[in-house]
């Protein structure tokens, strides 16, 4: 456990853009959900090993299964085929994630009560914003096995990056190397920026910060 807050804490630290250039250099593509996958309000960020949730469009019982199984820190990750004419989450059930401690949301679907989930300071990623509520059928609502989140394998435990840009999945047996490579890599790309904002032209920047 301390392990794996150690590497959370680092991971919490690197953008999804230098994490996600990584994977693919390695050839790990798909590992960056669709880009309709956004914070639904600006500043929010998750970091948390993924907790995932399968259900069928509009069902929103897999979203207080999820709540009832999850543990703090977890990501709850919501397969939702990435239907969004009507909500899989909303403020409710971000407040009760936010009591229980969890790390955030990410769902391939619609969520609303933006305002509310916005002024609780809840993470949650969706593809879109909706006002229409879902159902609360249970109809082929499973937890804790792979699904397809924003086109994105995401199997429990894998380690879910989220910010401004998208969402990022790294897999939990990868995650050591994935974050080591990472900060080298974004180490680097912040020394660019620190001669580009010096003056040099790009190519001595890129040439300076490779030394």
């Amino acid at each position: 456990m301390k392990m794996l807050e150690e590497w959370l804490r680092r991971l919490a630290a690197l953008p999804t853009a230098a994490l996600s250039d990584v994977m693919r250099r390695r050839g790990m593509d798909p590992c960056t959900m669709h880009s309709s996958m956004k914070p639904v309000w600006e500043g929010a960020e998750v970091c948390g090993p993924a907790f995932t949730a399968r259900t069928y469009p509009g069902a929103t019982h897999a979203s207080g299964l999820a709540l009832s199984q999850a543990r703090p820190g977890d990501v709850i990750v919501l397969a939702g085929g990435g239907y969004t004419e009507a909500i899989l989450w909303g403020e409710i059930f971000s407040t009760a994630a936010k009591q229980l401690g969890f790390g955030g949301t990410v769902i391939d679907g619609a969520a609303r009560d933006i305002a509310g989930i916005r002024e609780l300071g809840y993470p949650v990623f969706a593809r879109a914003v909706t006002p229409r509520g879902g159902t609360g059928d249970s109809q082929q609502s499973e937890t804790q096995i792979p699904i397809q989140c924003g086109g994105v394998l995401v199997h429990p435990g894998d380690l879910v990056r989220g910010d401004s840009d998208g969402v990022v999945v790294i897999p939990a047996a990868l995650a050591p190397e994935i974050i080591a490579e990472t900060e080298a890599f974004h180490a680097r790309e912040e020394r660019i920026l620190e001669f580009l904002r010096a003056g040099l032209p790009l190519g001595e920047a890129c040439r300076r910060a490779a030394e």
